[in-house]
């Protein structure tokens, strides 16, 4: 037991309030993480091959933590993952690439993939995505220099010593051997996913002659349409996407599913407040300028920038696209009305998770309605209020953000000697290509040279605000639609009082960092 103690008592590191930093010193990791999962405060839990994040409630504190985590590991840990068989056809367009750069023929590479068990190593990039390994060593190729913007969904892919299922159709680096002939699906809005840390899984090839495979993809059978006889606000105009977001999710963070939520928290609390209910309720995130009719009521009231608006059934209301920030908040009284998934409503729309319960694949767009509760009793999880300032001084290119050094030594090697340091000192800005899943800056970080192809190997779990470094230099700062877990190296994360003012910055806006 003492063993135990003083391995743990230098592996729980606290990276910020109710945020902290484990290293799994075990083989029975299945198992320590759902023993971790079921101590009390622990809300999310990210893990990978040999580190955790624990997101913690405000109640749990760092001692109370750390005693909690040395009675898991103490525990008798021998739970064991389940099996899974894949049927794959193995007509993969990189499938005859891999066997000429390893020297193989196409039939050598589908046995040596095939023929043995992987393991779940750790679950993220996506939701429903889990990184199976070991791959065979002879099958081992890099990842392709230039992801393809398209991979279809249950595509079967490889990279370096890891093989892989993707949830989803959409951008993808690693080389296709084939696709998922039965009905399996990685992920499922009301399950979550369907592999876990340390199942194992076994491919079976099977003649494409034998099976009718289909894509899997969001479609009109997977979604629940509300009967909802209350207002409407139907789009007549709007200039840019709009999404519908709460406070985000807690607990789904296993599934590859991050918290999400309002990118700027702060500036959905301000609209909430101002008609008196709870910050988290269900709005609309607003890009651009929007034209909304009211239906189906006699009248609704609505808050955005702070102000109320009460609109009769009949008018139509125009906001005028956002000013300061990159997005605005329309709150309406009793919330937007759609079915929580995974426990919130906020919108992750590669997932198809939440939003309009008639088009969660998609942003809200002209001619949708979108169903109010009105003055009925919402129904939203209660969560601590933000400490993101919630106006305009935030976004000041004079305010500065605070950060925290990374804590992981492996982290650190990668970087020339003060970096950090280096980083602080310069001033960056927001680059137009930056969206909900992260912020990309205009500037460079120094990546040490020794180090610099070592981008590749195990996955960490990941937090928002976590600033990767990729081998260009140039930062990302991960947004609020994170992967849960990422391979290039993080310098610092962002402290999360001030992550949502960071977010919701213009491109082309100006940022400066301080250690905190």
């Amino acid at each position: 037991m003492s063993a135990v103690r003083e391995r743990f008592e230098t592996s729980v590191e606290r990276v910020f309030e109710g945020l902290y930093a484990l290293t799994l010193a075990t083989p029975a990791r299945r198992a320590l993480v759902e023993s971790l999962a079921t101590i009390d405060g622990v809300e999310d839990l990210a893990a990978c091959e040999r580190h955790a994040l624990l997101w913690t409630a405000p109640s749990l504190t760092e001692e109370a933590l750390i005693t909690a985590v040395h009675a898991a590991q103490a525990r008798e840990l021998s739970t064991q993952g389940e099996r899974h068989t894949l049927e794959v056809v193995y007509d993969g367009e990189d499938l005859e690439t891999v066997a000429e750069q390893r020297s193989l023929s196409t039939r050598e590479v589908i046995a040596r993939h095939s023929e043995r068990e992987y393991e779940v190593l750790a679950t993220g990039f996506a939701p429903g995505w889990a990184y199976l390994g070991p791959l065979d060593p002879r099958l081992a190729v890099a990842r392709r220099a230039t992801p393809r913007p398209r991979v279809e969904a249950r595509s079967v892919a490889i990279a370096d010593l890891r093989t892989g299922v993707y949830p989803f159709a959409g951008p993808g680096g690693w080389s296709l051997l084939g696709s998922i002939a039965d009905d399996f699906r990685p992920f499922d809005p009301a399950r979550g996913a369907a592999l876990a840390l340390g199942d194992r899984v076994c491919f079976r090839a099977v003649d494409p002659r034998s099976v009718a495979r289909r894509a899997i993809h969001a479609t009109s059978a997977d979604r629940v349409p509300m009967t909802h006889a209350g207002p409407r606000l139907i789009v007549e105009s709007m200039g840019a996407p709009a999404l519908v977001q709460d406070g985000g999710r807690i607990g789904a963070i296993r599934h590859g599913v991050p918290r999400g939520g309002a990118l700027w928290k702060g500036g959905l609390a301000r609209a909430n407040r101002a008609l008196a209910q709870r910050w988290n309720t269900a709005a609309i995130e607003l890009y651009g300028a929007v034209r909304l009719r009211l239906a189906g009521a006699p009248r609704i009231d609505l808050s955005h920038d702070g102000r109320v608006i009460v609109v009769r059934e009949g008018e139509s209301v125009t906001l005028p696209r956002p000013e300061h920030a990159r997005v605005t908040y329309l709150a309406v009284r009793g919330g937007v009305a759609c079915s929580p998934q995974l426990g919130g409503r906020g919108q992750l729309v590669r997932a198809a998770l939440g939003g309009l319960d008639d088009a969660r694949d998609r942003p809200i767009r002209l001619g949708d309605s979108i169903l109010c509760v009105g003055d009925g009793p919402p129904s939203f999880s209660p969560q601590p209020e933000p400490e993101e300032p919630e106006d305009e001084r935030a976004l000041d290119e004079q305010y500065v953000i605070a950060l925290r050094p990374t804590r992981r030594a492996a982290d650190r090697e990668r970087f020339a000697p003060r970096a950090l340091e280096r980083f602080c000192e310069g001033v960056y800005s927001v680059s137009p290509e930056s969206d909900r899943t992260g912020m990309r800056l205009r500037g460079r970080v120094e990546r040490s040279i020794e180090r610099l192809g070592d981008d590749r190997g195990e996955s960490a779990p990941m937090a928002a605000g976590a600033i990767e470094v990729p081998a260009d230099g140039a930062p990302i700062v991960l947004g609020v639609d994170h992967p849960t877990v990422g391979g290039y190296p993080t310098i610092a994360i962002v402290a999360p009082r001030h992550l949502g003012a960071l977010l919701a910055r213009r491109p082309g806006a100006r940022v400066r960092f301080a250690i905190e």
